[in-house]
């Protein structure tokens, strides 16, 4: 491998955070099908509850404490499923899986990590944000300002917890598919190896 050979194949696997979100990037979560319907019902509770003259803050009190309670084993399913994929396949299919492919020059094996690594840093972020907005609520409250401005934060607060929750939530879907496809792959790896094995050989 000459040292151009080596600088390259550094730069096609970046490390840490940054790598991360150059493999998949923040960009790419606004587009997940699961995005737009979780931001929609984010915004229809809020408006449902000032209709029904339901207190904001209680109902604030009650999606944190949800999301805290239920997010961290989520979290454990994510993690799980990317530790199966990172053991999942033989060597001979992750050989296959490393070549790369598309524009930007990433392996389905480097797009497929990525999208566990993401999901389980959205869910992380929501879960902090949601822990901190518990902790911190009764101090904000003690805080005067004026009655409209406090309406106005608090429906900014349930419509972003309601509707990260909830993609958080629908991650799971997308982690039980990503699963999926995967095993899926590396059985149709498998298979059309052994029915390439089985082939008779042509005489010459």
């Amino acid at each position: 491998m000459t040292e151009n050979e080596g600088e390259a194949l550094r730069m096609s696997h970046p490390m840490g955070l940054k790598g991360l979100l150059s493999v998949y990037g923040v960009a790419s979560l606004v587009k997940e099908k699961y995005f737009y319907p979780s931001a929609a019902l984010g915004i229809i509770v809020p408006i449902a509850s000032l209709l029904l003259k339901v207190a904001l803050q209680s109902l604030i009190a009650l999606v944190a404490d949800t999301i805290i309670l239920i997010l961290p084993g989520i979290i454990g399913v994510t993690l799980a499923g990317y530790a199966l994929i990172a053991g999942l396949g033989n060597t001979d299919f992750i050989r296959r899986a490393s070549k790369p492919t598309g524009k930007k020059g990433f392996s389905y094996q480097q797009r497929t990590t990525a999208v566990f690594g993401m999901s389980i840093l959205v869910q992380a972020a929501i879960l902090i944000v949601s822990f901190l907005l518990k902790v911190l609520s009764p101090l904000v409250a003690m805080v005067p300002v004026e009655e409209a401005l406090a309406d106005t934060a608090n429906f900014a607060v349930l419509a972003f917890l309601i509707g990260a929750g909830l993609y958080a939530l629908f991650l799971i879907v997308d982690t039980v598919v990503s699963i999926f496809n995967y095993a899926q792959t590396v059985h149709f790896t498998i298979r059309k190896d052994i029915i390439e094995s089985e082939k008779p050989l042509s005489k010459s």
